[in-house]
């Protein structure tokens, strides 16, 4: 994906450096690998034209978005989940408490602040 110099062209509309930001952005965030195994398949391959993955690696191309903290926060989140999501499911207000109260989760996304 990241050598192919059209396919950077068209994600940043004409600017070829702007499209390969918006993968390398999208790389960052796991945007395909919805499954969560590491293996894209041909569904998740799709996920390159959604809306959301398109703008959300534009804003991240656009502002210089910090993606080095995002492996920590996938594997945080992913263990929080087994803690409250225990049924598959958790009431709304009662897991905000639970996010809000937790200060590595904090740490994470505020990079240390």
């Amino acid at each position: 994906i990241l050598a192919d110099s059209e396919l950077a062209r068209i994600m940043g509309k004409g600017d070829q450096p702007k499209g390969k930001a918006m993968l390398e952005a999208m790389k960052a965030m796991r945007a395909l690998d919805k499954s969560g195994t590491g293996v894209i398949y041909d569904e998740e391959f799709q996920r390159l034209y959604l809306p959301s993955n398109l703008l959300a690696a534009e804003e991240a191309a656009n502002t210089g978005l910090d993606t080095s903290y995002l492996e920590a926060l996938r594997t945080k989140v992913i263990d929080m989940w087994k803690v409250v999501g225990t049924k598959g499911q958790v009431e709304r207000l009662a897991c905000w408490d639970f996010i809000l109260a937790d200060a590595e989760l904090a740490s994470i996304m505020g990079k240390g602040n």
